[in-house]
């Protein structure tokens, strides 16, 4: 029989969208009516609400319900990274607390950790077995990150079979049962389904290390096995971040690199790191900005104009893509010939874009 290739339509747009509605009948984050994001007035409305918070988490630090209402708080915001701190502060006050883990784990697969978000969904579900939302969200998140893996295949469908089993009308209802009949055609090996086609284009666009030229799947995880046990914090900080934006896990990898930035506020090499985990947490003219601010203070930093290229290229500029590849074949020709930029500058030249 020949094989259909399908493309997951269970993307990180709609998953976003899920995951800031108001309560359906019998779930919060699975609803799918979309809500358009929030008006100068709302923003400035959650952010004092976000202070009023802050207050009160003086007086108990340590509050996990208050903890979870700010990462609530900064979740509608859309400021991921502040939310995804709070929720891990709830659950090291109170491990087994569900909503926290549901929330943390959409969080992570919003900053790019689809594996570590799969992860806290089923913590959320270890506590609460029939949580309708965390059930949505492990089958959507590892149908997403692993749509041609037979283990991950068999986990969405049997976390959407029991979605079904619990809230037959639910409003998502009718889609599941649609893409569940997806899924279980492609554990049949009837067809394929694809990856998100943004992944896949991150994938054709793979690019070496903020640091260096060798090829990041080869590099990824090897830096801080590699350090000594005697590696100084911010050594062992440096090459927590260098890992993880190889291996994709975002967040972490923003973290890392701000530990080094706090002491070392001119480095470059982070500099570069959290300024590619920006672009891929949706903070792109953010990064351009902070790509820009290392060029000033360093030219010839060669990955700070490469990235910088990939940030204009993943925000649809072709043409301002190339250029600064240009760029960077003339001022450094050994760098772009390593990485590959004349091919990338001609597809992007091809790809045009921009104003």
């Amino acid at each position: 029989m020949r094989q259909g290739f399908r493309v997951v339509v269970m993307s990180v747009p709609v998953l976003a969208a899920v995951a800031c509605q108001g309560p359906p009948p019998v779930g919060r984050a699975a609803d799918p009516v979309q809500r358009g994001a929030p008006s100068d007035g709302e923003s400035a409305d959650l952010m004092r609400r976000v202070d009023d918070m802050q207050a009160q988490l003086k007086a108990a630090p340590k509050d996990a319900r208050l903890l979870v209402a700010l990462g609530k708080l900064y979740y509608d915001n859309e400021r991921y990274p502040e939310a995804a701190t709070h929720f891990r502060q709830a659950l090291d006050q109170r491990p087994s607390d569900a909503e926290a883990a549901k929330m943390l784990g959409v969080c992570l697969f919003m900053l790019g950790n689809p594996d570590e978000a799969a992860k806290m969904q089923e913590a959320a579900l270890a506590s609460v077995p029939n949580d309708v939302d965390a059930l949505f969200f492990v089958g959507a998140i590892v149908l997403n990150a692993r749509p041609q893996d037979k283990d991950a295949l068999k986990r969405a469908r049997e976390a959407w079979e029991k979605f079904l089993e619990l809230a037959p009308t639910h409003p998502r209802a009718a889609e599941i049962r649609s893409e569940l009949e997806q899924v279980r055609k492609a554990e049949r090996g009837e067809i394929t389904l694809g990856r998100p086609e943004r992944a896949a284009a991150e994938e054709r666009a793979e690019a070496p290390p903020a640091g260096g030229t060798a090829p990041a799947a080869a590099r990824k995880g090897t830096r801080v096995p590699a350090l000594p046990k005697d590696a100084k914090p911010l050594d062992r900080k440096r090459a927590e971040a260098l890992d993880a934006i190889d291996e994709q896990r975002y967040f972490d990898a923003r973290e890392a690199a701000e530990v080094v930035l706090q002491a070392l506020p001119t480095d470059d090499e982070m500099q570069v790191v959290q300024a590619r985990a920006m672009v891929q947490m949706g903070e792109g003219p953010a990064a351009i900005k902070k790509y820009g601010e290392v060029i000033k203070r360093n030219p010839r930093f060669s990955p700070a104009w490469h990235f910088l290229g990939m940030a204009y290229m993943l925000g649809g500029d072709g043409k301002q893509a190339a250029a600064t590849w240009r760029d960077l074949i003339r001022m450094d020709p050994e760098y772009a010939r390593q990485n590959r930029l004349e091919q990338r500058a001609a597809m992007a030249e091809n790809m045009g874009g921009g104003n």
